[in-house]
């Protein structure tokens, strides 16, 4: 009989343990830290970065063009350089992650590579995204549920992937990063209000004041376009090679003058054309192209690597870009 109770006994304590364990990992699931530079938190229900340390760094990868299993060992070959040599607290990439061909079992291969790398990761969609097997809902559920992935689908009309983040500093908000879907041929007047609603969010946490931002999409805008053939005379300042036309977002409502009207976002920060990465003062507002990180689709073959942003608490940042090949 003594024997029996202390079975129970046993048994009662195993089950105390499991459900403090379940309870600890349901509490977790969306608020995950790790150390780099000391300790960075992010929580997806509330939409903040914790960040204990003077700066944050982010690796820009973009145009990865993922499909039918081609360059994708040489694709996870580049990322794990710039990762092993950055040492990044967050990875972006900037859209056309995967592309016509790409199946299921690649996507699949995509989402275990990442969440290996056990860092904080911001997808954003491309124009060819939407091309493969998974479908953009179907990612986005993919994206959402991934341990690492900061991924939000968001509420804008025919968009995937609308959401940002504050980056908060010894307990201060500081700076926003916005992440937005131009999907296949740009902003829509829906995306206009997301943008918007953001920027006023952002305001009743700080006092009033519209935090200062980063966006990260795919597609530039038109105005790329005129930016690009100032700097190509010398009439603006930037850095980086312009060695392709400007492809830009095919519908046009006025994204940039809004950008304008509340003057917090201090870069936009894209990819799409491969060959690319000059990065342009243009009207207050910094036009940054991103290297492309794979050789899979076109691209040069000194071109290709990854760029890093660095966002400093004080609000000021810098950015350099990695060609390893």
């Amino acid at each position: 009989m003594k024997k029996f109770k202390d079975n129970l006994v046993i048994i009662f304590i195993i089950l105390i343990i499991l459900t403090l364990f379940v309870i600890k990992f349901t509490h977790n699931i969306n608020e995950v830290s790790y150390e780099h530079n000391g300790t960075m938190t992010y929580n997806k229900d509330l939409n903040q970065i914790d960040v204990n340390s003077n700066s944050i760094k982010i690796l820009q990868l973009t145009d990865l063009h993922l499909y039918a299993g081609l360059h994708m060992t040489f694709t996870f070959e580049i990322i794990e350089k710039l990762v092993s040599s950055e040492k990044p607290d967050l990875i972006v990439i900037t859209g056309d992650i995967v592309v016509s061909g790409s199946n299921k079992k690649d996507v699949d291969k995509l989402f275990k590579f990442m969440e290996q790398l056990q860092i904080p990761w911001a997808p954003v969609f491309g124009n060819h995204d939407d091309e493969g097997e998974y479908s953009l809902d179907e990612l986005s559920i993919k994206y959402e549920s991934a341990k690492y992935s900061l991924f939000k689908k968001g509420n804008v009309i025919d968009r995937h992937g609308n959401y940002y983040y504050n980056l908060v500093f010894d307990d201060e908000n500081m700076f926003q990063l916005i992440f937005m879907d131009s999907a296949e041929y740009g902003f829509s007047e829906d995306s206009k209000r997301f943008y918007e609603e953001t920027i006023l969010k952002s305001k009743e946490i700080n006092n009033g004041v519209a935090l200062n931002n980063f966006l990260f999409c795919h597609i530039p805008l038109k105005e790329m376009t005129t930016a690009v053939e100032l700097y190509k005379t010398e009439k603006l300042i930037g850095v980086g090679e312009v060695r392709e036309k400007v492809c830009i977002q095919e519908e046009d409502v006025e994204f940039f003058n809004l950008m304008k009207k509340y003057n917090t976002t201090k870069a936009m920060i894209f990819g799409h054309d491969h060959i690319n990465n000059a990065k342009i003062m243009y009207e207050g507002i910094e036009l940054c192209y991103g290297m492309k990180s794979s050789t899979a689709s076109y691209n040069d073959e000194d071109f290709v690597g990854g760029t890093v942003y660095i966002i400093n608490s004080d609000g000021t940042y810098g950015y350099r870009d990695i060609i390893l090949y």
